[in-house]
């Protein structure tokens, strides 16, 4: 059964811890404004596969594809960088964990938030 109006907009973010998921979902909400779901995960693909298909309006899936290192990096500048460790971090770490039906856009490392950010808009 969809659900949710045509006009809706489903955008779901994947990504390893530290990638930049929400950094990315603030600044899209920010720029876009009411009427924006925004779902973070980087596990559970059943799920989100069945969210894809029961969604009425416009979906679009990314995956924010960070090198460990660069995560890292990026895990450094967080409020939370003390609640984990790198050696945790590597234990989650999955390289390029994309869901198996393609359905994925691909945002590398390389990307600006800014240029993420117009991106996904782009898509939505």
């Amino acid at each position: 059964m969809r659900t949710g109006s045509p006009d809706t907009r489903l955008i779901v973010l994947r990504g390893n811890s530290g990638s930049g998921k929400t950094s990315v979902a603030r600044a899209v909400r920010a720029a876009y404004g009411r009427g924006l779901a925004l779902v973070g995960h980087h596990r559970y693909g059943a799920m989100l596969r069945s969210l894809r298909r029961d969604h009425a309006g416009t979906s679009a899936f990314f995956y924010l594809d960070v090198s460990f290192p660069e995560t890292l990096r990026r895990h450094d500048s967080r409020p939370q960088r003390s609640d984990f460790t790198p050696d945790q971090m590597r234990e989650w770490y999955q390289e390029r964990d994309l869901l198996p039906d393609g359905c994925e856009t691909v945002i590398g490392e390389d990307s600006p938030l800014e240029a993420s950010v117009r991106q996904v808009l782009r898509q939505v």
